[in-house]
């Protein structure tokens, strides 16, 4: 039977996009957050995203390309993967 989904929960913080990810303990996945800014070209890693907060019980995750004139728009997913 399928569980519930989790909430993903995205804020702003000084024009860049964050992305909360509540970890269970007994889920081992591999978690990677992407950014875009235009839903076709997805990017991850260190020159692309920030990591706020990595440990047991949450993932916290900062677009390193904050909202501005130059970046009107900007997208944050979560890929997870078992490993």
């Amino acid at each position: 039977m399928a569980s519930a989904p989790v909430s993903t929960p995205v804020s702003l913080d000084s024009s860049h996009l964050v992305i909360s990810i509540p970890r269970r303990i007994d889920h081992k996945t591999t978690l990677t957050v992407e950014v875009s800014g235009n839903l076709v070209d997805w990017n991850s890693g260190p020159s692309h995203t920030q990591i706020l907060a990595d440990d047991a019980g949450e993932l916290l995750v900062r677009d390193r390309t904050p909202l501005d004139p130059a970046h009107p728009k900007r997208f944050i997913r979560l890929k997870a993967s078992l490993p």
